[in-house]
């Protein structure tokens, strides 16, 4: 099965890509020495073979020399699903033959798990582990060490390492040079270095809960002394809710990689334990002191992280609890809003009752203008009627009554005059002129109405143009 996986992850496109450097250290040093001399650099990925070739600087003494090679793939591919290696498969292929790597390596690379597995190559007489642990963002750390009893060499492959936080191990390999053989030495120096990583994310947690705390108005500012006003409107919960979730998030990890790191740290001390069962007594001689160095560092860290828990933990709850806090006060808000819509809604429908009212007044007075219109209109008929029916008696009496015409007259001739042409001589150019005066007064009164609609809409013009600029003032003002 582990066979299986490890040809299938081989073979896949995705899991290897090419690297231009890799880091690497050197660490050459006897048992008589009290420190070690660090010789780090960058390497391309052609000279690797030239590198694993050249043989180690031998000791200045007859002591017992201790070797220690360490290369680093410091560069980080972002991936969600499956981070690429920074090697090619054939440097790849090239340390696991050299150096002894399990199969469980690649498979170990390919996950984002924390781990701690040992292994014993019975053949090449090495024994080492695979290690891995991952950061709050999911970032792993990978260590692959094996490790030659008989030769005192260690050899170390690192992937997941910035280049700054390579330069943290270097200096944690300037100790002393038993610490080397130990198998758990580089573990540790890693879960060391993700400890102060949490720490880091603690306290800025801490800090982000406080300013959260003093935005919703839970504490008085240092600076100003005064509590924050979190029920005006122009307060925005969007962006504490989407602080605190991810505070809540963050902290969620950071506990999550404290259980796990005491998990591998309690893996990583039965592991030494069995590790140095298996050593004869003299070489376990010389290792006791720096086992001792060893359990000690994992007791501090366990330490460590036993003390962040409850930070962790009450952080959690103190953001919860603010979470609980910004719903409550968005409620309190809501309800506000509610209140003040309906109180609108209130004096609206109490202005519509009011011009409800005045509009059935309205309706009233203009019920009593068409009844009292209907009546005129009646009256107007009845005149129209009856002027209309003694109109043509009045004007031929009128007309027969003028000296034009003479009934008393014997003959026909006599009877209607000779100036008779006078009546419409007079008659029609009066008539033609009181028509024409009619009209004139028609067109002069039509024209002074107009006049005063031009006016009237020039007014309304210039009132917009004045009001204008203000609003766009008002605006913004606001």
């Amino acid at each position: 099965m582990e066979r299986r996986r490890f040809l299938k992850l081989l073979e896949h496109p995705g899991t290897f890509r090419g690297a231009d450097h890799l880091s690497c250290a050197e660490v050459e040093t006897s048992e008589a020495s009290t420190g070690s001399s660090v010789r780090k650099g960058r390497l391309a990925e052609k000279d690797v073979a030239q590198w694993l070739n050249k043989d180690p600087i031998p000791a200045k003494d007859n002591a017992s020399s201790y070797k220690l090679r360490v290369l680093a793939c410091t560069s980080i591919t972002k991936s969600d699903h499956r981070p690429s290696l920074a090697l090619s498969r054939t440097t790849y292929e090239l340390l696991a033959d050299r150096w002894s790597l399990p199969h469980s390596l690649l498979y170990v690379l390919s996950t984002r798990t924390s781990c701690f597995v040992p292994f014993e190559d019975i053949e090449n007489r090495t024994t080492g582990h695979v290690f891995q642990t991952i950061d709050k963002n999911g970032r792993p750390f990978t260590c692959a060490l094996t490790h030659s009893p008989h030769t005192s060499e260690t050899n170390v492959l690192l992937f997941g390492l910035l280049p700054d936080e390579f330069e943290i191990i270097c200096d944690e390999l300037s100790t002393p040079p038993q610490l080397f053989a130990c198998p758990t030495f580089i573990p540790i120096c890693l879960i060391d270095m993700v400890n102060e990583i949490i720490e880091h994310d603690l306290e800025s947690g801490r800090i982000r809960t406080h300013n959260i705390m003093l935005e919703l108005g839970m504490r008085k500012s240092s600076t100003e002394g005064v509590y924050v006003d979190c029920s005006l409107h122009h307060c925005d919960f969007v962006p504490i809710t989407r602080a605190l979730t991810g505070l809540t998030a963050n902290l969620a990890k950071c506990e999550l990689a404290c259980e796990a790191h005491s998990l591998l740290l309690g893996q990583m001390d039965k592991e030494l334990d069995a590790w140095l069962n298996s050593l004869d007594a003299e070489y376990r001689r010389k290792i006791d002191r720096a086992a001792m160095m060893l359990r000690k560092r994992s007791d501090n860290l366990r330490e460590w992280m036993q003390a962040m828990k409850p930070r962790t933990k009450y952080l959690t709850q103190r953001s919860q609890a603010y979470v609980q806090t910004v719903y409550s006060l968005m409620a309190q808000k809501d309800n506000a809003l509610n209140m003040q819509t309906a109180e609108a809604s209130l004096n609206l429908s109490r202005a519509s009752f009011r011009d409800s009212a005045a509009m059935i007044a309205i309706a009233e007075d203009s019920k009593q203008v068409a009844l009292a219109t209907s009546k005129d209109s009646s009256s107007m008929f009845i005149i129209s009627a009856l002027t209309l029916a003694f109109l043509p008696p009045t004007y031929t009496a009128t007309l027969f009554s003028t000296q034009f015409f003479d009934l008393n007259s014997k003959t026909a001739d006599n009877m209607t005059s000779s100036r008779f042409w006078l009546y419409w001589a007079v008659t029609v150019p009066l008539t033609m002129i009181t028509t024409a005066c009619a009209r004139v007064f028609y067109y002069l009164r039509d024209k002074r109405m107009r006049e005063k609609l031009c006016l009237a809409r020039q007014d309304s013009q210039l009132t917009k143009i004045e009001k204008g600029p203000r609003k766009g003032s008002d605006i913004s003002s606001k």
